[in-house]
C-alpha cells in the first residue's frame, strides 16, 4: 500500500468521529453566545452586544431599515432601550465550518425611545469564526405566522 492509500484510509476513518466532536465544541461555543445574546438584550448590556457583532454586521427586521453595527451601537448607546421579556423557542443550531446558522422564534415585549411593542418573529442569524472568535455576520427577522391549532 502506497503512502497515499494509507492516508487517505485513515482520513476516512479518523474524520467521522474527529468532525462530530469539533462540531459538537462548536454547536456548545454557539448554544452559549446565543444565551450571552439573549441575557445583553433582556439587561440592556451594549458592550456584550458589541462584542458578540461582526464590524460588518448587517440586521434586518420588520418595519425598519437594513442596520449595520455602527448603527445599532447608536442606537443602544444614545436611544433608551428597556426589553422586558425576551425569550426565544425552538432554536436549531447548524455548524458548516467556520460558519453557524441558528434559526428559532423569539418573542419580545420593548420600548425603543418611547415605541412600544410585542414581536413575534422567526429569526435566523449567521455567524462566523473569525479570527478565532464566533461573531455574529448577520440576522434577519420576520413576522411569525399565527400558531396553528
Amino acid at each position: 500500500m502506497t503512502i497515499l492509500a494509507l492516508f487517505s484510509v485513515l482520513s476516512l476513518a479518523f474524520s467521522g468521529p474527529l468532525a462530530s466532536q469539533v462540531s459538537a465544541r462548536a454547536e456548545d461555543a454557539i448554544a452559549r453566545l446565543e444565551t450571552t445574546w439573549n441575557d445583553a438584550h433582556l439587561h440592556g448590556d451594549a458592550a456584550a452586544l458589541d462584542r458578540l457583532w461582526a464590524s460588518g454586521l448587517t440586521v434586518i427586521v420588520p418595519e425598519m431599515r437594513p442596520l449595520s453595527k455602527p448603527d445599532l451601537m447608536k442606537m443602544w448607546q444614545t436611544m433608551k432601550v428597556s426589553i422586558s421579556e425576551y425569550a426565544t423557542t425552538g432554536v436549531e443550531v447548524h455548524i458548516f465550518g467556520d460558519t453557524a446558522v441558528v434559526t428559532g422564534r423569539l418573542h419580545r415585549v420593548r420600548d425603543f425611545g418611547g415605541k412600544k411593542a410585542t414581536d413575534d418573529w422567526l429569526f435566523t442569524k449567521t455567524y462566523a469564526r473569525l479570527d478565532g472568535e464566533w461573531k455574529v455576520v448577520a440576522y434577519h427577522a420576520s413576522v411569525a405566522p399565527a400558531p396553528t391549532r
